[in-house]
């Protein structure tokens, strides 16, 4: 009966412990974060973006975590169009998305990733069961590619990106859009300064959305889309040959 009786008393003990551990820390305490995120969107050509997605996870946490899963949600919107002019409404875009690489780059292994789809919202799952002690970091890199996320007009392209809810806590992170070739960024919302959005700070199940436009005429960055002077110029033509119907 002894043994019995002492491991009962190690059991109730064990779960007192736990018990304890689950009070104290957050309910949605993550040990893990992006000591460093960069992202680089590149639009393509035919209407579709090469997405490099490089993050260094470090576990800031006291014991030793399995990574496990990590998730990459992705949302494309393009703006909805007349005559191939494009409107101020949009629908979420239905193009595939295609894993090109997946790597471990401290092990230079190939990591195992896969599309689904949570909350309506498809994304990137990713697997990483390398231990991590605490202050290890561990760097990964994925590649993919989501066709149909460029909304080609007649003088100005747009795409709608949206990356999030993440995962983790991004301590320092950049995203980065590289336009076409033979096109440049006219406009962006938020604004961008410089060549990158500084993406620092956001916080785990938070998320980042950009808007940009792209155009083969050599305009400056405007702080308005490039179709409102399509429609303004337009609307101005109309008016003209109303006044100068009205004055014949």
């Amino acid at each position: 009966m002894r043994p019995f009786v002492i491991l009962c008393l190690l059991m109730l003990a064990a779960s007192s412990i736990m018990v304890g551990a689950q009070q104290t820390l957050p309910p949605e305490y993550n040990p893990l974060v992006y000591e460093r995120l960069d992202v680089v969107v590149r639009a393509l050509p035919n209407g579709s973006a090469l997405v490099e997605f490089t993050a260094a996870l470090r576990n800031e946490g006291k014991v030793m975590v399995v990574p496990g899963y990590g998730l990459i949600p992705l949302t494309v919107s393009q703006r909805e169009t007349f005559l191939g002019l494009p409107l101020p409404s949009e629908k979420t875009s239905n193009g595939s998305i295609s894993i090109l690489e997946a790597e471990n780059l401290d092990t230079r292994r190939k990591m195992e990733a896969l599309i689904i789809t949570k909350n309506g919202t498809r994304a990137i799952r990713y697997s990483l069961w390398q231990p991590l002690k605490p202050g290890d970091v561990e760097r990964i890199r994925l590649i993919f590619r989501i066709d149909g996320a460029i909304a080609k007009g007649v003088l100005f392209d747009e795409m709608d990106f949206s990356l999030g809810p993440l995962s983790n806590t991004v301590k320092e992170g950049t995203l980065r859009v590289i336009p076409p070739p033979n096109q440049r960024i006219t406009f962006s919302d938020p604004p961008l300064e410089g060549e990158s959005w500084d993406i620092s700070g956001t916080r785990s199940r938070g998320s980042f959305k950009i808007s940009v436009e792209f155009s083969r005429i050599p305009l400056p960055r405007m702080p308005f889309h490039g179709y409102f002077v399509i429609w303004g110029g337009i609307i101005l033509l109309i008016l003209a040959l109303i006044l100068v119907r009205l004055r014949r």
